[in-house]
């Protein structure tokens, strides 16, 4: 697996910072991208817990207020 609030616990704040700013920076950049299976409005919040719980996803599953 992939522990990465292991890793972060082991940063000092300033690094910690840093560290954010430029995953943020890479993300909307379009340099790190991360895998989304399926998004769900706020209100279908059951249809999505019951998704993420499916085995064999591929992706983030994620909630938007639009």
């Amino acid at each position: 697996g992939f522990w990465l609030t292991t890793w972060m616990a082991r940063l000092s704040g300033e690094e910690r910072k840093q560290f954010i700013g430029q995953a943020l920076t890479m993300l909307a950049s379009g340099q790190l991208q991360v895998d989304v299976e399926a998004r769900y409005k706020v209100e279908q919040i059951q249809e999505a817990i019951a998704h993420f719980n499916r085995p064999g996803r591929k992706g983030k599953i994620l909630l938007s207020a639009e």
